[in-house]
């Protein structure tokens, strides 16, 4: 036996399990279990052990001491993040990882369309960017895989260290760094921080001119960005002209973001950028009454705002924004609501509709047509009246707030 397969074979064992191909077989929820899967009762999944054994678990992963096929963990979400890492070791993919405060999953999800046209492209699925969601994406890549790129979102202190031992990627992306997790990160710079430790020993591609990219104009580390002109920057050289207009900050830095990668694998630059429809993610919603709706509601962040409200800006007719709360601020929360206020009076917004506690003292502070609402009820009803053609009606907020349901009652 070979070290590599004695070291595989030690771990397997201290993982409980007996063959390589249970890797391949983990799942969390036990409505996909099938006969051979490994069942991972993951915080209350311990109610649906039964369920899982009923449909043809091969094992069970579980923190409560069960009858037979159990393998019983202190912490069946490390026990998780062991098994991805050991299914790691065993992936000879090149394996990106995307971090930042905005724009992670647009650039995930667009690099893994390009990707298909070179090879077998494996990438995260939905919003599964945590500690759970980062090792089920790596086990759930096939052997076969050539490029496997994963979406890393942290929230506190440390959770970077942890999911680049899980993914551990050849190279790393950080998108824009905004206000966002301040309740447990504190500072811009504490946000930084943490999601540059997405570095590590990987190539990297860093966005956005002003962000302190620490390896800049070294080998294998590049900072990437769009000037007026619309040119992709590496300290301060020319490296490409864009194939037609930039649009806006946001579409500029999924373009650099996509150079950066493709020149640190030698790939050429794509002629076309695909145009991804992203469940609420600025998804157009024409009502029965010709009514332009939009839904931003995946969730919201200072710099996600600004955006927003620059591209709400541009419509024609009546353009009405649901501005709902930013969420994780901490003592920060009213001062940073309170800053978009002289933004927002200086946008071309007809009226606002402030939700949320959060949002009050803005509400109160602005000087445009506005009101202030905090029952999702009370918000489908003063909807109602935007319902028309010539109107054009942005809902954001956070993801706590769940004002998608705006869509389905409206």
């Amino acid at each position: 036996m070979s070290r590599l397969s004695m070291g595989v074979s030690g771990m397997l064992t201290q993982l409980g399990l007996t063959q390589l191909e249970q890797l391949d077989n983990i799942v969390i929820d036990s409505r996909m279990v099938r006969p051979g899967k490994v069942f991972v009762a993951i915080r209350t999944g311990h109610n649906f052990i039964n369920d899982a054994l009923e449909r043809g678990a091969d094992v069970v992963v579980s923190e409560r001491s069960m009858p037979t096929k159990t393998i019983h963990v202190p912490d069946s979400i490390v026990w998780l993040g062991q098994a991805a890492r050991l299914k790691r070791t065993l992936l000879s993919a090149r394996v990106i990882g995307v971090t930042g405060s905005v724009g992670k999953t647009t650039l995930t999800q667009t690099l893994a369309q390009l990707f298909e046209k070179y090879g077998e492209t494996h990438t995260t699925v939905g919003n599964q960017n945590n500690e759970i969601g980062a090792a089920l994406t790596v086990l759930s890549a096939q052997s076969s895989s050539q490029f496997i790129i994963v979406e890393m979102g942290v929230a506190k202190p440390f959770d970077m260290d942890y999911l680049v031992d899980i993914v551990r990627p050849d190279i790393s992306v950080i998108t824009r760094i905004g206000l966002t997790h301040l309740d447990l990160l504190e500072s811009t710079l504490g946000i930084w921080h943490e999601k540059s430790k997405i570095i590590h020993d990987a190539s990297s591609v860093c966005i956005a001119p002003k962000q302190n990219f620490m390896r800049s104009g070294t080998s294998g580390h590049i900072n990437v960005w769009f000037d007026s002109e619309h040119v992709i920057l590496d300290s301060g050289q020319r490296l490409s002209y864009l194939y037609g207009k930039v649009p806006d900050v946001a579409f500029g830095d999924l373009i650099a973001g996509i150079y950066g990668v493709f020149h640190l694998l030698d790939l050429p630059f794509p002629d076309v950028i695909p145009k991804l429809l992203l469940k609420q993610r600025l998804s157009e919603h024409y009502m029965d009454k010709g009514a332009l709706w939009i839904d931003d509601t995946y969730n919201a962040s200072y710099l996600s705002y600004l955006r927003a409200i620059g591209m709400l800006s541009q419509h024609d007719g009546q353009r009405i924004l649901v501005l709902g709360e930013m969420g994780g601020l901490g003592y920060r929360s009213e001062a940073i609501h309170l800053s978009l206020r002289t933004y927002l009076e200086r946008s071309r917004i007809d009226h606002i509709i402030f939700y949320g506690p959060c949002t009050q003292s803005l509400f109160w502070s602005y000087s445009g047509s506005a009101q202030w609402l905090n029952k999702v009820c009370d918000l489908v009803a003063a909807l109602k009246r935007y319902d028309t053609q010539g109107h054009t009606v942005l809902v954001k907020g956070s993801r706590h707030l769940q004002l998608e349901d705006v869509f389905i009652c409206g």
